[in-house]
């Protein structure tokens, strides 16, 4: 913990159940707290006084770290009871002492026991840290190391990370700059010199704007301790005696240091990411340290490989990434395609098909840039939506000939299409490639281009989608679809008629990322898509690139061949699509007598389906025939689609008098597992019986 032989340290505070020392290297001290937390509730109610007298007295940078004996979420255990009193009481502590739990990389559990067949493991162990051991550390991760001696887990803390010598860092508009009384006369000349296309334009203004940045903006924290530093010298001989020269160079000196802290702010504000907080409010250190905490928790220090080995040297982990992503949006070339068939779909309108093809006006541009988050990440180009705004009356014009020439000729600029792709955890410690969601960071310009076509299109929606999928459907959501869910289940649980029934919650694995573009394309045909309006949906996929951002660097692109972008404004509406192929297939099938749905009351709706999204539930008769129909029309849709059923998240439930015999038949045709609790559906428990207080964990998790 030291982190150097010429460090002094020297005990700070001791108590039975946990030693305290300073630790001081050059004109730089901490505190660093090492607990044993008694196993006994009572006892270790001691330990949480003592760290609250610390934290009270306590004002340098402050580790606490090893064995806590307790856990704050129903996440950290696997077996035995979570007791949620316990874990307030141990959260109550942490945040009392402005204490940040520093997550972990490696194993997920820190302690392990196994008795007699039954598993235990917590996440007893971790390290926590104040905010200034945070700043002062801003690369600090722990891993949970390999149990070999003993049930816990030994806890490394690096304090530096894994080095990795790239530097190919991505250009980022700057927001601050544009506080700065020249920066607007910059970007105007840049655009003025700019050849006539928007690409161009904008390269100039990333190459002034970066030179703007050396030669007269600067370093804002290196700008504002040179200003404190004078300002300090200036106030040291007003000390000495009065001066009027000395007091206006005192004022002038305050102003532009009021105004470099407000570019202080703005820069931390813009990193921080954080939408709940207004800029303005003077909360630099508050914006500083959510945008450490941020890159802590998504920088990816160490992963296990496909082999089951754990690597964390940045080279192995870079080229693993390249790989597991560019064959994730590859399509395999010996699966050929094959359409299926839905009868006759529903089509778009003729006055849907007009508001699809009309000429952009700039109205609908400009609306469409000011609906943007002002600060959401930029794409490859590196311009927020702010910069759009704010310099609108230099770039809205070209922007605007951009958008409307792309609707009139079904193309673009190909530039448009670069896409940076960030790995977003789906876990609270990611170990494996699996568990991170790919988002991807579309340029401005192209997104623009998505939420004008969207914003024609949803009027029309219900046209071509029907009304069992709720997900992006105006007048639709999750309320409606979860009530409907449940009332379903209560019913496949209590029926005890005829050969009772089934619900299968179906999960597709990787759903947005293995759409095929020729089952899309197929699939905008049929629902009477205008052809300039699908030559541009499918030229904005066949044309991208993608490169991903690890750790803030940009790896190598790819091109994929299949997939949609999570993270451009229309590719929800166009997977909905897809899914609707599905919907119609099964309602042919009810029509024509094969499909056997479930009827909730005495002449009431025959459901079959709910659709939300990729969230699927199917209902139907508990027969073998029906088992086989549900499978052969998944592996039909996803044979067509690309898309893949995940067999093992997938499962079904069925009525009380459907034995365990045909369970097990059933289970086989399906391929999947039978529950009794199903689970969630869109985030909400859907519980049988009496609400349980376990139904709810992740909930309380989450506040």
């Amino acid at each position: 913990m030291a982190g150097s032989c010429s460090a002094n340290i020297s005990e700070f505070a001791f108590h039975p159940q946990a030693i305290s020392f300073k630790v001081v290297e050059g004109s730089k001290s901490r505190v660093c707290t090492a607990v044993y937390a008694n196993p006994r509730v009572d006892l270790r109610q001691q330990v949480w006084a003592h760290l609250r007298e610390l934290g009270g007295r306590i004002t340098l940078p402050w580790l606490v770290l090893w064995d806590f004996n307790e856990i704050m979420l129903s996440t950290e255990c696997r077996g035995g009871r979570f007791s949620v009193s316990r874990a307030s009481k141990f959260m109550e502590v942490l945040n009392d002492c402005n204490l940040l739990d520093m997550g972990a990389k490696g194993l997920r559990f820190t302690w392990y026991r196994n008795q007699r067949g039954v598993v235990l493991a917590k996440r007893l162990d971790r390290a926590v840290c104040n905010i200034a051991w945070q700043a002062m550390f801003p690369k600090a991760y722990v891993e949970n190391l390999c149990r070999v001696y003993s049930d816990h887990c030994p806890l490394l803390l690096r304090r530096e990370g894994s080095r990795d010598n790239s530097h190919d860092r991505p250009f980022r508009f700057q927001a601050a700059w544009a506080t700065h009384k020249d920066f607007e006369r910059v970007v105007r000349e840049a655009w003025c010199r700019s050849t006539p296309t928007l690409a161009s334009g904008l390269q100039v203004v990333r190459v002034d704007a970066i030179k703007f940045n050396h030669e007269v903006f600067g370093n804002i924290i290196t700008r504002k301790k040179a200003l404190q530093r004078r300002l300090r010298g200036v106030q040291l001989q007003l000390e000495i005696g009065e001066s009027e020269s000395l007091s206006r160079l005192e004022k002038g000196i305050q102003v532009e240091l009021d105004e470099t802290c407000l570019q202080e702010e703005f820069l931390w504000f813009q990193k921080s990411r954080e939408k709940w907080v207004r800029f303005g409010d003077r909360n630099t250190s508050f914006f500083h340290a959510q945008t450490l905490a941020r890159r802590r928790r998504n920088k990816i220090q160490g992963l296990f490989l496909p082999d089951g080995s754990w690597h964390t040297d940045p080279v192995v982990l870079k080229t693993e990434a390249v790989r597991f992503y560019t064959d994730l949006f590859s399509i395999n070339n010996d699966q050929e395609s094959l359409d299926m068939h839905i009868g006759v779909p529903p089509g778009l309108g003729v006055e849907a098909q007009s508001a699809l093809i009309a000429p952009v006006t700039k109205e609908e541009v400009r609306w469409a840039v000011m609906s943007m988050k002002s600060y959401k990440a930029p794409g490859p180009d590196g311009f927020q939506p702010f910069f759009f705004k704010q310099y609108w009356p230099i770039v809205g014009d070209e922007l605007w000939r951009t958008v409307k020439d792309a609707f009139r000729l079904g193309f673009s600029e190909v530039s448009l299409l670069e896409t940076q792709m960030v790995l977003i955890p789906k876990v609270d410690h990611p170990v494996s490639l699996k568990e991170f969601r790919p988002i991807s960071l579309c340029n401005v310009a192209w997104k623009v281009i998505s939420k004008v076509l969207v914003a024609r299109l949803r009027p029309f929606l219900q046209e071509v989608i029907g009304p069992f999928q709720g997900s992006f459907i105006p007048g639709r959501g999750t309320r409606d679809h979860s009530i409907i869910a449940q009332e379903a289940f209560h019913f496949v649980r209590k029926e005890g008629s005829g050969e009772g029934s089934l619900a299968l919650k179906i999960d597709l694995e990787k759903a947005y990322d293995r759409v095929r573009w020729d089952f899309l394309e197929s699939t905008l045909v049929q629902f009477g898509f205008p052809p300039v309006t699908i030559q541009l949906i499918m030229w904005g996929l066949k044309n991208s690139t993608i490169s991903l951002l690890w750790n803030g660097s940009t790896l190598p692109s790819f091109a994929p061949s299949r997939g949609l972008r999570q993270g451009d404004p229309l590719s929800p509406y166009l997977f909905v699509f897809c899914m609707e192929r599905l919907a119609l297939r099964i309602s042919e099938m009810l029509q024509g007598g094969q499909w056997k749905p479930i009827q909730l009351s005495p002449g009431g709706l025959l459901l079959s389906h709910l659709l939300f999204a990729d969230d699927i539930l199917l209902f139907c008769q508990a027969s073998e025939g029906q088992a086989h129909l549900v499978a052969l029309i998944l592996e039909e849709f996803s044979h067509s689609s690309g898309l893949k059923v995940n067999l093992t998240k997938s499962k079904f439930v069925s009525s009380r008098r459907v034995s365990q015999r045909r369970i097990d038949t059933l289970e086989g045709l399906l391929g999947i597992g039978h529950t009794t609790p199903i689970g969630k559906y869109l985030g909400v428990p859907m519980t049988h019986g009496q609400p349980r207080c376990v139904d709810f964990y992740d909930v309380m998790d989450k506040i």
